[in-house]
């Protein structure tokens, strides 16, 4: 327990700078670049994100998974790594030679700039070997030297981006940090594998499972990455700025999630594969009360103060950002919701197929959605879109684990969780008049929101016997005391 705790304690650290630095450079960004560069960047991006995800498959949770479960013997991993690294090569070579031919023959001219200097990105895919250490548990060293490149990188915008012909500087970057910080993850792999050469037909074998699983990380990406493709094609590239930029702030809370899946993939796996699975399910009900807790507070917080804090953090011309991520904000209840279940029951217990169904339904949603709407709502449109495929996502995946868990009994315990949000939410809008239009109005109103939501949970805690929220309340306090 003690090295799960120190796991995400790493995760979780690395997380909250990654989310704080963005928060600090993004005002400066938002005003020096403009809304025009924003949107150029955040539209090239999208496209380079599509051949990362071709070169880098589904790695990240095939190759988590495989290692986690050999990772007690050094010859049985190594052999692994390698068999599977050798394919990510292989595969990842081909996808950055189409890259350099998609740049040439298809990328527009006044996109043709930031296109190349982000290639960068598929160069590190190409050797990006994080889902070792994930498997590995080694998370100490993989945050280490991310948090590192990450601090030099912030300075370094500052140092570099001073206007909106420093629009490429920014983008190169950003790019080179990313291929920066999977090279340095090399000098670190000596300690845990010895080479062993691998036999083609070995590394041929892995590839049918990682498609497996790299097909929902690609109906994912259609809901959160194409969306800003479909802006851009369909409504010019200063909307996808504003999607962009919404779906940010919606975005920044998910890193205590991400955290929290990343350190326990590995783990949960371990426990099935020992057939622990008692463990394996406390573990999943303690994180979802985790979840729910915090995405519930978030998502209706965020909602509560969007009209404060786009003005403030983004500067004048960002209005339209209002909208999206209050439209957009309780999409973080429910990706914080299927996370867990993904993470912690489905990938482990090798439900591959109930993972795969529910993101392809959550993409086809999105593309219909998309397709109607986009071209009259612009932004809003693919707002609308993201937010109905990830509640469809989530059903379909709390349905599918109920044959492992007793999942109509965590839905129980977490219930007024999201009703005290939705609470807080109308309480708020209902003072909105006595908070002022400037810093201290918004930090006011977080404070009475927090106030709020604990009041209201307690009182629902309290009037419905919810025995497990009081249990959890009776832990921080005997830790206070």
């Amino acid at each position: 327990m003690s090295s799960i705790k120190r796991n995400y304690t790493y995760n979780l650290l690395y997380h909250i700078l990654t989310t704080i630095l963005p928060l600090i450079t993004a005002p400066y960004i938002s005003r020096v670049i403009g809304p025009d560069g924003v949107g150029l960047n955040s539209y090239v991006y999208a496209m380079v994100s599509y051949f990362m995800l071709f070169a880098i498959l589904g790695l990240n949770n095939y190759g988590n998974r495989e290692i986690s479960r050999n990772r007690d013997d050094l010859i049985t991993r190594s052999t692994k790594f390698w068999q599977i690294y050798f394919m990510q090569l292989g595969l990842s070579t081909i996808v950055f030679a189409l890259y350099l031919v998609f740049c040439v023959y298809f990328l527009k001219d006044e996109y043709k700039l930031v296109g190349y200097l982000s290639s960068f990105y598929i160069v590190g895919a190409m050797i990006d070997i994080n889902w070792f250490f994930f498997g590995m548990e080694q998370f100490k060293t993989t945050v280490t030297r991310n948090t590192i490149i990450k601090l030099v990188t912030f300075v370094l915008t500052f140092v570099l981006v001073k206007n909106e012909r420093d629009l490429w500087k920014y983008v190169l970057l950003l790019s080179f940090s990313y291929f920066s910080s999977e090279v340095v993850l090399w000098f670190f792999l000596k300690k845990h594998v010895v080479f062993i050469k691998p036999k083609w037909a070995d590394i041929l074998s892995h590839i049918k499972p990682n498609l497996i699983l790299f097909l929902p990380v690609l109906a994912i990406s259609i809901y959160e990455i194409m969306d800003k493709i479909m802006i851009g094609a369909i409504s010019g590239h200063i909307q996808t700025g504003y999607y962009d930029y919404a779906y940010r702030i919606i975005r920044m809370p998910g890193f205590i999630f991400s955290a929290l899946g990343t350190v326990m993939l590995p783990r949960i796996s371990n426990l099935v594969a020992k057939k622990e699975y008692d463990s394996a399910n406390q573990f999943i009900r303690d994180s979802l009360q985790f979840s729910v807790i915090l995405s519930s507070a978030m998502a209706f917080g965020m909602a509560s103060i969007a009209e404060r804090l786009i003005p403030i953090y983004y500067g004048p011309g960002y209005e339209p950002c209002i909208k999206l991520m209050q439209c957009l904000a309780p999409v973080l209840l429910f990706s914080s919701w299927k996370s867990i279940l993904r993470t912690q029951c489905l990938i482990p217990r090798g439900k591959d197929k109930s993972y795969i169904i529910s993101v392809v339904m959550g993409a086809i949603i999105n593309l219909i959605i998309n397709s109607l709407l986009i071209g009259r709502l612009g932004a809003i449109g693919a707002a609308i879109g993201t937010l109905a495929s990830e509640f469809i996502v989530c059903i379909y995946q709390t349905i599918a684990t109920k044959d492992e868990l007793p999942i109509k009994k965590y839905v129980l315990e977490n219930w007024y969780w999201i009703v005290s949000g939705l609470c807080m939410f109308l309480t708020l809008k209902m003072t909105n008049k006595l908070f002022n239009d400037n810093i201290t109005g918004m930090l006011l109103m977080i404070i009475c929101g927090a106030i709020t939501y604990v009041c209201y949970s307690s009182l629902l805690m309290l009037a419905f016997d919810c025995s497990r929220g009081r249990v959890l309340i009776g832990k921080l306090f005997r830790r206070k005391q």
